[in-house]
């Protein structure tokens, strides 16, 4: 650039003669040359380290160490390997849910469907004489009769049947597995109690400690080595005759939204659940563009709108993958409790697990129809 190369030769940016200072010049080459070799030296220290952590054993065996065991396992491409590992992973988290659990004594917050196979005609006559015989009648009962799911307290009492209290009106009902879902979140108002929580509180990955260490050591290699100067570099160069549809607009763009993130995953300590006003900045964030045009470069004014549309896109894929996170939870939760039922010490009947295999089957067709429509949403 002029304002590095005319300097350098003593030229002045008029194109007289001037005194040669070579300064920015060395500055520019030191801050590329930082930024080339920490940018290629990083895998190999990974590689190098990780396999010397990886040596240390294991007395007991955890999902984590089977998590770490796959994934070496999927980059040397052992296919029998990796998928005898996905089963022993799959199942040491099961295992793990069940001994952090509360047994059966463990209370649900659940929302309670309506039973299946009630006819609407039949729960409109019923509302309507419950109103006709008594006016006064319990705001509770009348919501039973209805088809708006339920909040309430449940506990498991035998087989696939669990004691339901309600909130609304502290009623008890025994209901069957097929009815209930977990309440995962309830709403909070951006300054409820831990609106704010989870920075800089060490690790709360499901990766292993080594992992989780090694992207927080490169987020701040980035930001500080790449992200940051280049950004102060091109702002330097360009900002007298920036334009909005130059390719510095978007490379510059690209370094505040990947610093943004890096600082991010540096102030949480790579949490992805901590939270401001009740928001998850540093998983939107990410979610927002990874897969998206942030993740590489486009020119001119055709990478605006290829940015927007991949932003649009990911938005509307993002409240559909919520809803896919809720019904993954449920299928979670729902072999959770099969696996306690069984684990109980006492005689299982078939119709018990049965209960549990149909509302598992139906959370999985729920899962296939959503997974079809996220797959229509191109990015």
């Amino acid at each position: 650039h002029n304002k590095v190369l005319y300097p350098k030769y003593g030229i002045g940016q008029n194109g007289g003669a001037a005194l040669a200072d070579d300064s920015s010049f060395n500055l520019l080459v030191l801050t590329w040359l930082l930024a080339i070799t920490t940018s290629t030296l990083a895998p190999a220290v990974y590689t190098f380290f990780r396999g010397a952590d990886s040596d240390t054993p294991n007395k007991v065996r955890t999902f984590q160490g089977a998590l770490g065991d796959l994934t070496q396992s999927m980059r040397m491409l052992r296919s029998g390997a990796s998928h005898k590992l996905v089963d022993e992973a799959i199942k040491l988290q099961l295992e793990q849910y069940c001994q952090e659990s509360g047994g059966h004594a463990e209370v649900h917050q659940v929302a309670v469907s309506a039973p299946e196979g009630a006819d609407s005609d039949e729960e409109s006559a019923d509302i309507e004489s419950s109103l006709n015989m008594k006016m006064q009648a319990d705001i509770g009962m009348l919501a039973a009769s209805s088809s708006v799911p339920e909040s309430g307290v449940a506990k498991h009492m035998e087989g696939g049947m669990y004691q339901v209290i309600f909130d609304v009106d502290g009623r008890q009902e025994t209901v069957d597995i097929t009815r209930l879902k977990p309440i995962i979140k309830r709403e909070a108002g951006p300054l409820a109690q831990g609106c704010c929580q989870g920075w800089c509180s060490g690790a709360q990955s499901a990766h292993d400690s080594f992992d989780h260490f090694a992207e927080i050591l490169d987020s701040i290699r980035s930001l500080f080595l790449l992200e940051l100067p280049f950004f102060l570099w091109r702002y330097h160069f360009e900002i007298d005759g920036l334009a909005i549809d130059s390719w510095n607009v978007i490379v510059m763009g690209k370094n505040v939204v990947w610093g943004l993130h890096d600082l991010l995953v540096i102030l949480t300590c790579n949490n992805p659940s901590a939270t401001i006003f009740g928001y998850t900045p540093l998983a939107s964030l990410s979610a927002m563009i990874n897969g998206s045009a942030m993740s590489s470069v486009w020119v001119g004014p055709a990478g605006f709108f290829r940015i927007a549309a991949d932003f649009t896109a990911v938005s509307v894929k993002r409240t559909m993958e919520t809803d896919m996170k809720n019904l993954e939870t449920h299928k979670a939760w729902l072999l959770v409790e099969r696996e306690k039922l069984l684990h109980a010490g006492h005689a299982v009947g078939m119709d018990s697990v049965a209960l549990f295999d149909a509302a598992i089957a139906r959370n999985g067709v729920n899962i296939s129809d959503l997974q079809e429509r996220i797959d229509m949403v191109h990015t």
